[in-house]
């Protein structure tokens, strides 16, 4: 135990006095560090009593005799004496000041313009010291925070408010206008990220201002990468200083404020001007930017913004967020896994409450919003990239995990061995239980399912008109079926230009027979035989024409058929150029289901599987069906490639054949496999690329 005795406080320090849930503490402050210290009660009075004279034994002395609330030993104070020593907060010598002075260069030069700090996830970069700047303007607005400015800035964001919901339909069509990037291009990305890195700008500029407006210092602003997103910040760490509670409220409050306020102005801005036009659609963006950040994002309790500091000094419960995820970490091991372990804080009744229902809706909403984050990625980065990219893409998951988890993988990890190997009698019980499973999966060779999903059709005969012309008369009834078997008219045309032609052979045939009659009274034997030549071509061109005439007269092809298109009403009279459709012709008994199977399963089905396909909808109904085409034809969608399978229907005579375009779910059996492959290969296959393995 030493007997020297202490030096007194840095004579720089800060010290604010803070009251929580009436427990007194008090908060120093190191300028030069920027860091912060919390002391109790005794503590601080310890700590003025240190001046340069009295050594620990008179200290003890001199408080326990002048204190009538507190005690001290002699071991506490000097706990107290190098904790002050190691967090250098006690009066240096010359010697210490200048290896000071020479620390200070260094993290002033590893702060300096654009160096970066921080973790992988939220990287700062310094770039200004603004608070001589914040000191030479706050007392020209301070009229901002007074109880007149406060109620002025929420009449106008109340009328805004107002106006805007009024003006709801054309909010909407601006949405659509503004935020339609598939139109719009990148460039409107870019125009819209802007105007949100200055309502940014903005919102951490009231921060800052705020924070010295109650007194604080503000010496670092710049921006930062959060999880890879640029955007700026404000330290206004000297709001914990505030011994009022409702100063740091304000601070924390003061960039949603104004951000409110900047959209109730746009608003304004908005109603006087087109989307169209530059400054209105700047104010546009503002409105919805501002709004939704403030609201949905900087409010939100569960993450680290704004509403995340709101309710801790609501709650009046400091570094809320870490003690509560580490009292949840701490339950869930002792309380569910069963596993000792030391509690990490000694939190009273009402924290405790407070940490367990803070801890597991955060644990919840960050696994939740982390799981569909990358479930979203890992799509775009699997269609983009491939195996190469799902492989660097799950390193850093993987990785992310284990920053976020922390020592949690060694503690499943520690469990799980301790479950089944941690005395001879588990060691045993899992090896017995292991032998079957290995056994099972090696050995049983069950028959491969794949479960998709297709569509009803059926193979569509297109019924085309052979010749220019006007339907005159169609072989089906309103119901769309047929008014005759197979060979039954089904539909005829018209077609005035083949009459038309027609008559004119018919002409030219007559006109020909006087001509033969003219040449044989002659005796003219060179035009008897031009004419004769010139009577054979007309008789040719007559037979051509009549085939094509009977050819406007379509029949009913040999099957069961069932018309699938309009009514006859909304066809007959109608003119139909050569090879226009006119109808399609659908089997009324035959159907077939098309679905979609990825490359990690299509070398397990092969024509002539067997299937089970459900159909979905009010009728629900079972059918056997079997694969009949593979097409070799894929499309890439998602991780894998897709092919097309055709399963063909068997539908018993008693049930009607499902409608075209119905939904169905298809099970196909494909052969045999171990079950491991069921199990693991195929889970594996199913989350790479196939086609690009290398």
């Amino acid at each position: 135990m030493s007997d020297v005795a202490p030096p007194p406080l840095r004579e720089d320090l800060r010290i604010r006095k803070s009251i929580h849930q009436g427990e007194v503490t008090y908060i120093l402050k190191d300028p030069d560090e920027g860091a912060y210290y919390r002391f109790d009660a005794a503590q601080h009075l310890m700590l003025t009593l240190f001046d340069g004279k009295r050594t620990p034994e008179e200290l003890v002395e001199r408080f326990n005799a002048t204190s009538a609330e507190f005690e001290f030993d002699l071991e506490a104070v000097q706990d107290l004496i190098d904790s002050a020593r190691e967090n250098k907060l006690l009066k240096r010598n010359r010697k210490e000041e200048n290896a000071a002075l020479v620390e200070k260069l260094k993290a002033e030069r590893k702060g300096r313009f654009l160096q970066a700090k921080g973790s992988l996830l939220m990287v700062r970069f310094h770039l200004v010291d603004p608070n001589q700047a914040f000191e030479r303007i706050i007392h020209r607005i301070r009229w901002i925070w007074t109880p007149a400015g406060v109620k002025a800035s929420f009449v106008l964001i109340g009328i805004a408010v107002l106006a805007a919901l009024s003006q709801g339909t054309r909010f909407i069509d601006d949405f659509e206008r503004v935020f339609h990037f598939q139109t719009e291009g990148g460039m409107n990305f870019f125009k819209i990220w802007l105007v949100a890195l200055g309502a940014i700008a903005f919102h951490e500029l009231a921060h800052g201002l705020t924070c010295k407006n109650y007194g604080g210092d503000v010496n670092d602003m710049g921006f930062l990468l959060l999880a890879f997103q640029p955007c700026l910040y404000c330290n206004v760490n000297d709001a914990w200083m505030f011994e009022n509670n409702r100063h740091k409220i304000y601070t924390a409050l003061s960039g949603v404020w104004i951000e409110l306020v900047l959209s109730a102005f746009a608003v304004f801005v908005w109603l006087m001007t087109d989307v169209d036009n530059p400054v209105g659609r700047t104010a546009f963006v503002l409105i919805t930017i501002s709004t939704a950040s403030s609201l949905f994002l900087n409010l939100n309790p569960l993450m680290k913004y704004d509403g995340y500091y709101i309710l801790s000094d609501l709650l009046q419960v400091p570094n809320l967020r870490q003690n509560a995820i580490d009292w949840f970490s701490h339950i869930l091991k002792t309380r569910v896994l069963r596993i000792e372990d030391e509690a990490p804080l000694h939190p009273t009744r009402r924290e405790r409450r407070t940490y367990l229902l803070y801890g597991g809706l955060t644990v919840g909403y960050l696994t939740l919003m982390m799981s569909t984050l990358g479930f979203m990625v890992y799509g775009m980065v699997a269609d983009s990239y491939g195996t190469l990219g799902i492989v660097l893409f799950l390193t850093l998951a993987l990785k992310l995990a284990r920053m976020m988890t922390g020592t949690w993988g060694k503690t499943m990890k520690e469990w799980s061995a301790a479950l089944m190997f941690g005395s001879q009698r588990r060691k045993i019980i899992t090896g017995l239980a292991a032998l079957p499973i290995l056994a099972l999966l090696v050995f049983w060779h069950p028959r491969v399912s794949i479960v998709t999903e297709g569509q009803v059709d059926a193979e569509l005969l297109k019924v085309h008109a052979p010749e220019s012309g006007f339907l005159d008369q169609v072989g089906y009834r309103p119901d769309r079926t047929l008014t005759g078997g197979p060979g039954a008219l089904l539909a005829r045309l018209r077609s005035p230009e083949l009459e038309l032609e027609l008559v004119r052979m018919e002409s030219r045939r007559q006109g020909l027979g006087v001509d033969r009659t003219l040449a044989a009274s002659t005796g003219d034997r060179s035009l008897m035989q031009r004419n004769q030549l010139e009577s054979h071509a007309v008789e040719e061109e007559l037979a051509s024409l009549h085939k094509r005439m009977q050819r406007l007269e379509l029949r009913v092809p040999p099957g069961s058929w069932r018309v699938n298109g309009p009514p006859p009403v909304n066809l007959e009279g109608r003119h139909f150029g050569a090879g226009q459709e006119i109808l399609t012709l659908a089997p009324t008994r035959q159907r077939h289901v098309n679905v979609e199977l990825a490359q990690s399963d299509l070398d397990l089905v092969e024509q002539g599987n067997r299937a089970l396909i459900r159909m979905t909808g009010s009728a629900p109904r079972v059918f056997e069906g079997e694969v009949i085409r593979i097409t070799p034809v894929a499309k890439v969608e998602g991780p894998n490639r897709l092919f097309q399978v055709r399963v063909r229907m068997v539908i018993p005579e008693d049930l009607p054949p499902p409608p075209l375009e119905a939904t169905a779910e298809v099970k196909i059996f494909g052969d045999e496999a171990p079950l491991w492959e069921h199990l693991i290969l195929r889970p594996i296959r199913h989350s790479l690329r196939v086609d690009l393995w290398i």
